[in-house]
């Protein structure tokens, strides 16, 4: 999938596998900084989620097989506004995202971005207060 402003997303789908799965419940899980779809943690929580719905994990941008640069959480709402839209277009009625570490600030900023966003519950765990990067800017080392 893409995002708004065309970047790739990896993402994984799995239905719900347990019997307290729900046919119209998804859960959407976004993994904390230098993570991924495909880090065994991540597969862990997918398969505790699938006993309850379905679950749809994705690499945000610059992570993974996904595209693009990390900007360390600022941007990848749009990563995440895309895979719940995807989510949505497979025809659950109720979407929960459950985001780890910058994940959880980028759930919770989703979340606020207003009543839209077609998410039913917001999980956020270690979500930093506030992020301040001091890496080089996008322009470091440009030349012209």
């Amino acid at each position: 999938m893409r995002t708004a402003d065309g970047v790739a997303i990896d993402s994984v789908y799995e239905p719900g596998t347990g019997a307290d799965s729900s046919g119209d419940l998804v859960f959407v899980i976004a993994h904390g900084f230098t993570g991924d779809a495909d880090r065994p943690h991540i597969r862990r929580v997918a398969r505790a989620f699938a006993r309850y719905g379905a679950v749809v994990t994705f690499s945000f941008r610059g992570h993974g097989a996904s595209g693009g640069r990390s900007t360390v959480g600022d941007r990848e709402v749009l990563d995440l506004a895309a895979v719940v839209a995807w989510a949505r277009e497979l025809g659950y009625a109720r979407v929960a995202t459950v985001g780890f570490s910058m994940g959880g600030s980028v759930v919770l900023r989703h979340a606020a971005t207003g009543p839209d966003t077609g998410v039913g519950a917001v999980v956020s765990v270690s979500a930093p207060a506030r992020w301040f990067y001091r890496g080089p800017s996008p322009c470091d080392g440009c030349t012209g």
